[in-house]
This record gives structure tokens, C-alpha cells and sequence, in this order.
């Protein structure tokens, strides 16, 4: 545990939008701008760290298409515009180590089975553009891309649910 760590106060201002341009298809959208008073990060294995005063500035698009009653399937982007540290201790970098881009692209299908419905998810995750600094003196560098994959399988009955994830 680390006592130095207290709540932090975050304000987050957003906006957004969704529309149906037909029966079946869903567009949204949504900026954002956070701040956040004393932001805390993973800063080495299992140690977290206040980086201080923190704002991120950004943006998230989606769309779905259901196909069926029972499948859908989806899509996203979204952009992080900024992500800085505001008053950066001497010698470290001001930007906070979190994706510029992130894809998404999946299908759900539910169904009945039994006497609960069964739904039924498989997602791809692209996070590309991840900065972090390293050496002396620290330089700003880039993580390469990488793609990530969810299944997820979750079964609703009465007001139970239970869910099994598979993540590679």
C-alpha cells in the first residue's frame, strides 16, 4: 500500500451525439476534456506513483449495424489529442503513457438458451501510438503497435449473470 496516495479530484466535460440514420444502424460520437487534480499511474511493476495535475483532451466515433435480431456487429475509433502531465517533475516527460489511437472492430450474438439468453462476443483491439520515455538523459519514445483479441461469453438468467473472458 502506499499511504501518500489520496482521491483525486477529475472534472470531465463531454459532448456527444448518436444518430439513426436507419432502423438498423447507430452512429455516435463524443468529445472529451479531462482534468484531473493528481493523477496516479503505474510508474514501475506493482508501484503507483502521483504524477500531479494531468488533462486529456479527446475524441471516441462508433458505429453498429445489427444485422439480426440476434447479431450486430460494430466498430470504433478513438483519438486521444493530449494526455500531459502539467507540471512535470524535473527530468521526467510530460506526456502520459496512454494510446493515441485505439480501434475496435466485433460482432455480438445473443440467443435464447434454456431459461436465460446467452450472448455472445468476439472483439479485435488496435492501440497503436503509446508514448514513453526512456534513458538518461530520457528521451521520448514510441511503443509499437499491437492488436489485441476478446472473447467473451455472458449468460443472463433472472437477475443473475455470469461471465467467462478469453483475451489474447
Amino acid at each position: 500500500a502506499n499511504t501518500s496516495i489520496q482521491p483525486s479530484k477529475v472534472r470531465s466535460y463531454d459532448v456527444g451525439f448518436t444518430v439513426r440514420p436507419v432502423p438498423d444502424w447507430t452512429l455516435s460520437g463524443a468529445a472529451y476534456y479531462i482534468q484531473n487534480e493528481d493523477e496516479i499511474v503505474l510508474t514501475a511493476p506493482d508501484t503507483y506513483s502521483s504524477v500531479g495535475e494531468t488533462t486529456r483532451k479527446g475524441f471516441e466515433l462508433e458505429t453498429r449495424y445489427r444485422v439480426s435480431p440476434a447479431l450486430d456487429i460494430y466498430a470504433s475509433y478513438g483519438r486521444i489529442l493530449e494526455a500531459e502531465i502539467k507540471n512535470p517533475l524535473p527530468g521526467s516527460g510530460a506526456r502520459l503513457s496512454v494510446p493515441r489511437d485505439t480501434l475496435k472492430a466485433g460482432v455480438a450474438y445473443r440467443t435464447a438458451l434454456g431459461p436465460g439468453h446467452l450472448t455472445l462476443h468476439a472483439d479485435a483491439f488496435l492501440t497503436r501510438r503509446i508514448p514513453y520515455y526512456s534513458g538518461t538523459p530520457l528521451r521520448g519514445q514510441t511503443m509499437p503497435s499491437y492488436t489485441r483479441y476478446d472473447l467473451r461469453a455472458t449468460y443472463d438468467y433472472r437477475d443473475y449473470q455470469v461471465s467467462a473472458y478469453w483475451v489474447s
